[in-house]
């Protein structure tokens, strides 16, 4: 018996808690109504689910936003578009359109942003959240609109709550030393069927 009990302590010393990076991605929408004025204009997106703290410790957050938009601009205007969370935290980068000429011009919308460490729990909890694109315009005339929705993704990166796991060096020694464990519980046997 006392071999056994060796030979699961030598096992448990050698399993590894498996600690790895994993990700969640969720997806929403922004839908920017057509001749919504593009000076000082915030445009909600849908819902979707925050990061669930029972799936483990998050560490990270991207959010990207593309899709394309027509903003009818006045001559020398210029459009900032910046990604803001729920909470109002701008993040990491704006995107800005410059013309000098009047007029529809097509604008393509490509944001990647990451949130800074110290909000991500705006990102966290029960429950949904939203984004916000903000445009602001230094002509109060201009207008931008789509003919599609604008497309988010957010990806949580969190480190999973660590699961125990047996590592190769755990199975091999295990294969190795197995024999020598169980010889003399069959040697033991063997002499009480002897004395028998």
């Amino acid at each position: 018996m006392r071999y056994l009990i060796r030979a699961i302590l030598f096992v448990t010393l050698l399993t590894s808690a498996t600690v790895r990076a994993d990700t969640i991605t969720e997806t929403y929408s922004i839908s920017i109504p057509s001749g919504s004025l593009a000076e000082s204009s915030d445009f909600g997106s849908a819902l979707f689910p925050k990061f669930n703290p029972s799936n483990g410790v998050l560490t990270s957050v991207t959010d990207t936003l593309t899709g394309t938009a027509t903003w009818n601009a006045s001559s020398e205007d210029n459009l900032v578009l910046t990604l803001v969370d729920a909470a109002g935290f701008g993040l990491a980068s704006s995107q800005t359109f410059t013309t000098f000429t009047p007029g529809a011009q097509p604008i393509t919308i490509s944001l990647e942003n990451f949130a800074p460490p110290n909000p991500l729990t705006n990102w966290q909890g029960p429950g949904f959240t939203a984004v916000t694109l903000e445009g602001e315009d230094n002509v109060s005339t201009s207008t931008i609109s789509t003919t599609s929705d604008l497309v988010g993704t957010v990806t949580y990166t969190y480190t999973p709550v660590p699961v125990p796991t047996p590592g190769p060096a755990a199975s091999l020694a295990l294969l190795a030393v197995g024999p020598f464990l169980l010889r003399p519980m069959a040697n033991q046997r063997g002499r009480q069927a002897q004395s028998e």
